[in-house]
């Protein structure tokens, strides 16, 4: 079942940026690519940071650069 989710952008410098995807944005298309405009680089991104959405497996949330 497609439902809305948060997405948390931490980057190197320690700010956090938070996006708001609608559900919409799984009906559009399988793949979604974010733009980001920053010159800071990335050091982590983590769907669904609160663990609101049912889960089996969180570990797999969070990509760490």
């Amino acid at each position: 079942m497609a439902m809305p989710v948060t997405i948390e952008i931490v980057l190197k410098d320690g700010s956090r940026q938070r996006l708001q995807l609608p559900v919409e944005t799984w009906m559009q298309a399988a793949v979604k690519t974010i733009h980001l405009t920053t010159i800071q680089k990335l050091r982590s991104v983590t769907i669904d940071p609160d663990g609101m959405l049912p889960d089996c497996n969180r570990a797999n949330n969070s990509m760490t650069f």
